[in-house]
């Protein structure tokens, strides 16, 4: 069976290439791509591919390189040792953008009936920025503030808004106010078209001199962390949500000893293996938290999403963005396009 796949030949360059897809396993299921999500600000600084040695950007992006992780698709066969899934069952799975693969069971999740493959498809996305909120412990009364408004500050400000905080203040130098918009839309109280670093005194003023109890840098930029130290009260948290490919050029700011700053730093691998009574949040777990809040109708993503692609379409998708010419938020692939 042949498939096509997006695919990075080299930096800077994308291509949709037909490949034969691998043999199955005993426990492993074949399946058939519906819907997949654009992680766009790791597919981005995937296909710029200018990562610093010894960062696992550098040790994770080799040439030629497909991107993705966020996938809804129908299975299509099982192995003999499937015993949680069938034919036909549509699932989660964090796997590349391809429209047919290979997948062992254990990396699958189920998909209530309620939730569409779009919104499914941020599975993997709320996994990364519940787990943030999570470690955290973003609680009830708290001041946020969110430095980038892309889709994983997006969602992170709606998950620290389940939790209780009383005020989320959203930053980032958007020129067209897209995105502040829809954060204010969705989860931020407050939001600021300006640098991090240009903040400070107003966020002074909104605290009563006190500073934010929870910065999150959610940019990927190493010049904000330095300037969301600025904003963080003593004995605060802050979260860097948005990993660095050049972390040589990320300072930590002032303040980090002379404040007691408490620096997090947060990845999807981080979760429990397996459910235990001390920390029961495995990928399952966080999967079936992530669809509740989606059936509660407190966890939006049908809004964050801004462009409904044609697979076909995406060399050109990722080379507008890689060049700044089209901003987008979620940006979801329909496969089913490649069936008709």
């Amino acid at each position: 069976m042949k498939s096509l796949n997006f695919m990075y030949p080299e930096a800077r360059k994308v291509e949709i290439w037909e490949q034969d897809v691998a043999p199955m396993g005993e426990n492993d299921v074949l399946c058939q791509a519906e819907t997949s999500l654009m992680s766009v600000g790791t597919e981005i600084i995937c296909l710029r591919g200018i990562f610093d040695p010894g960062t696992n950007w550098y040790d994770w992006v080799k040439y030629p390189f497909t991107p993705g992780y966020s996938m809804v698709a129908k299975i299509l066969e099982t192995g003999k040792g499937v015993t949680k899934f069938k034919a036909g069952d549509r699932v989660f799975v964090p796997a590349k953008h391809h429209q047919y693969f290979v997948a062992s069971e254990d990396r699958l999740d189920p998909i209530p009936e309620e939730i569409s493959s779009e919104e499914a498809a941020w599975t993997e996305i709320g996994r990364i920025t519940s787990n943030g909120i999570r470690k955290l412990q973003v609680q009830m009364g708290d001041f946020v503030v969110m430095i980038g408004a892309g889709i994983i500050g997006q969602m992170a400000m709606q998950f620290a808004k389940v939790c209780g905080a009383t005020r989320i203040v959203c930053i980032d130098t958007d020129p067209l106010d897209f995105r502040l918009k829809k954060a204010k839309e969705l989860a931020a109280t407050d939001t600021l078209r300006m640098k991090a670093i240009d903040a400070a005194d107003i966020i002074r003023e909104m605290t009563d001199g006190r500073m934010a109890d929870v910065v999150i840098d959610a940019t990927g930029h190493p010049e904000t962390l330095a300037q969301a130290c600025v904003l963080t009260r003593k004995y605060g948290k802050l979260l860097i949500l948005g990993d660095c490919p050049t972390p040589s050029k990320q300072p930590l700011g002032p303040g980090v000893i002379s404040n007691f700053l408490n620096l997090y730093g947060v990845h999807s691998s981080t979760l429990a293996d397996t459910y235990n009574w001390f920390y029961p949040y495995t990928p399952s777990t966080s999967r079936k938290i992530i669809h509740d809040l989606m059936l509660q109708g407190r966890l939006n993503v049908k809004d964050l999403i801004t462009r409904r692609a044609d697979p076909r379409e995406a060399p050109e998708i990722y080379m507008g963005m890689v060049d700044g010419v089209r901003p987008e938020l979620g940006v979801i692939y329909d496969w089913n396009k490649l069936y008709q």
